[in-house]
């Protein structure tokens, strides 16, 4: 495991950029209206939203151009929609007159997450990808409750990351993509937050980082969905182990009452969830939920996806439960959650 420490003027560049464009009017509703999206919510999120037609007029015209379409602006034009502070930050190329932002700043939530363009976000292993349907519900499934150390796993552009830190002493993020080092720092300036760290290394290596009162991780999927098959979809992994190692790992990693919070499938290596759970935590307690969303069919028969909650050193059962989604507008999920972990 290996970790960057950002420079003092990097960070405090990034955080006077992003308080520039907040001052500036760019924000979740605006943008996500300006493409013809009700909100930065589910499906949107999977889909190409960045291709989709500009319907804004002004700066925010230009904002959206710029730091969601991956469009070239006027300097002119630049200056006003970012700032001067967007310079600072060394965010922006200039050509001929013309300016583009090198990455993405998506507006979701209060919070500003900056990630690849979607030129370089599909382009090969490297890339950084843009935070999807998967992140979203992770983000919205965080509890309200304060928490000491929080561990997020495959940070990427730190969507979870930056949500988790506004109510954490301390994250703890690790992916293996090198890029998502610099975009996972950026979005926690952006956002003026110092709490979080970022690790390079294996999911499965973060054992050596101590124990955490929170975990959370969207794993790699292993079912194409009907009408992504022929699409570069990074939830699609070749491995079928991880889940399980994790799992095998969960009691290890969380603190006495820790909570895991991943977003996976409901089998692992061949068994359930709960039966390999079981086997995991031995005589140790827990509960758990999973609050499924998606179903797909492979050789192995029926597939769901969803959000598994569970909790270390509590009174209780494993609950499978369709999830009734909450308005598509809704950030916090978490009453819906508790719910079903403390059934009447």
């Amino acid at each position: 495991m290996l970790t960057y420490h950002p420079s003092p003027d990097f960070v405090g560049a990034m955080t006077r950029w992003g308080r520039a464009l907040a001052e500036r009017g760019y924000g979740p509703v605006k943008s996500a209206h300006a493409l013809g999206i009700l909100a930065w919510h589910g499906k949107a999120m999977d889909g190409t939203f960045w291709r989709r037609k500009n319907v804004a007029e002004g700066r925010m015209a230009t904002q959206v151009d710029l730091l969601i379409r991956g469009n070239a602006a006027t300097q002119e034009a630049a200056r006003d929609a970012l700032g001067d502070e967007a310079w600072d930050a060394g965010v922006i190329c200039e050509a001929d007159g013309s300016i583009v932002v090198t990455g993405m700043v998506l507006a979701i939530s209060r919070d500003l997450i900056w990630t690849d363009r979607a030129d370089r976000a599909f382009q090969g292993a490297d890339g950084l990808f843009i935070p999807d349907s998967t992140s979203m519900a992770l983000r919205r499934c965080l509890p309200p409750a304060r928490v000491g150390r929080h561990l997020d796993l495959g940070c990427g552009a730190g969507a979870v990351t930056v949500a988790a830190a506004r109510n954490a002493d301390e994250v703890v993020a690790v992916d293996l993509n090198l890029r998502a080092v610099d975009g996972c720092y950026r979005s926690a300036a952006l956002n003026g937050l110092d709490n979080v760290g970022v690790w390079i290394g294996d999911a499965l290596g973060s054992h050596s980082l101590g124990t955490f009162d929170q975990i959370t991780f969207v794993l790699p999927l292993l079912v194409p969905w009907v009408g992504l098959a022929d699409t570069q979809v990074h939830t699609v992994a070749n491995r079928d182990d991880l889940l399980s190692r994790l799992v095998q790992r969960l009691p290890d990693m969380l603190c006495p009452g820790g909570r895991a919070i991943l977003y996976c499938q409901d089998w692992v290596g061949g068994e359930p969830l709960p039966v390999a759970l079981a086997r995991s935590f031995g005589s140790r307690p827990f509960r758990g939920l999973f609050w499924w969303d998606y179903e797909g069919e492979t050789p192995k028969g029926t597939l769901r996806a969803g959000v598994m909650i569970v909790e270390a050193d509590r009174a209780g059962d494993w609950r499978s439960v369709e999830r009734e989604a909450p308005d598509e507008g809704c950030d916090d999920w978490w009453p819906w959650i508790e719910r079903h972990l403390n059934p009447e």
